[in-house]
């Protein structure tokens, strides 16, 4: 069996995921691909051996969030790394998850 590639793709505007479908589209039709983006929109029409999956938001806000983590300093060359969203941690779980499937004998 060939192992499926597990792409990340950041959902904030089209870059990453034109980059991705660019990317995806370069290897075998044979490989597969799962992809990991909070908004479908962005992948209209995939062919079959890429599925995508749908991570929750890193942006929205949910409620959830710890307020008084958001006011942590932090170097201007991080970019979005919220702390305190469950979100995140929940889509990375979805990812972590995925890969930890993967290689199970």
């Amino acid at each position: 069996m060939t192992r499926p590639i597990g792409y990340f793709v950041h959902h904030q505007g089209r870059g990453h995921a034109e980059r991705c479908l660019a990317i995806v589209s370069a290897l075998p039709v044979t490989r597969p691909v799962v992809i990991f983006c909070a908004r479908a929109d962005l992948f209209p029409a995939l062919p079959p051996h890429i599925r995508l999956v749908i991570i929750p938001s890193l942006f929205e806000a949910t409620g959830e969030e710890n307020v008084a983590l958001a006011d942590i300093p932090t170097p201007r060359t991080l970019h979005c790394a919220p702390l305190g969203w469950p979100g995140i941690r929940k889509a990375m779980g979805q990812i972590v998850t995925w890969f930890a499937e993967l290689t199970r004998p």
